[in-house]
């Protein structure tokens, strides 16, 4: 499918998130990979609400649009992005577009901790059981994907093989982690080694 858009900018019209939306957007469509990729540069055209409306009637019917036209939807996360109802909306929109599946949805994480900034939709949550004396067990779930390196309850190693799925095969990303998580035995040393 061809699209207008290489992505769209989904954010709270507020600071800090607005801001970052703004570099963003710079910084996306300014990129260029290093020769060394031996990759052609491609010009990608981001959409974020203020550098594309102009004056119009009908700014719902453009933002529907410009999100049917984009490959990626990026979500700048914060505790306000969550409150918005319109920013939900979009991010249900790009959803239902993709098979209600996050393959296309990139976070950014401008403010706050990630289980209020996170929309429910782009998050793993804990599994609460019973047992047999009928006493609650917190549980925590593995997620045993067949596009990832290795099967680990650790939601960092997780999202690390995430971030990996989600990039071309020549792709680059940088991700800060703390300290040790792949140096630990088992699963962090599988990507490690992977990476």
């Amino acid at each position: 499918m061809e699209y207008k858009y290489k992505a769209f900018i989904s954010y709270r019209h507020i600071e800090p998130d607005m801001q970052a939306a703004e570099k963003l957007q710079k910084l996306l469509e300014a990129y260029k990979p290093p020769k060394s990729l031996g990759v052609k540069k491609e010009n990608w055209r981001i959409f974020r609400d203020v550098s594309e409306l102009q004056s119009s009637s009908d700014l719902s019917e453009i933002i529907k649009n410009a999100i049917e036209s984009s490959e990626y939807l990026i979500v700048i996360c914060s505790p306000q992005y969550t409150e918005s109802k319109w920013c939900l909306q979009e991010l249900t929109r790009f959803r239902e577009l993709h098979d209600n599946k996050n393959t296309n949805i990139i976070t950014l994480l401008v403010n706050g901790d990630p289980r209020e900034s996170f929309p429910e939709e782009l998050t793993y949550a804990d599994v609460t059981t019973t047992n047999e004396k009928g006493e609650e067990e917190d549980e925590e779930l593995t997620y045993n994907r067949q596009d990832f390196w290795t099967t680990s309850s650790n939601k960092q190693l997780n999202f690390l093989q995430h971030i990996n799925t989600i990039l071309k095969a020549t792709g680059r990303a940088a991700v800060v982690v703390p300290d040790n998580v792949l140096f630990e035995g088992g699963a962090g040393e599988t990507i490690r080694k992977k990476l």
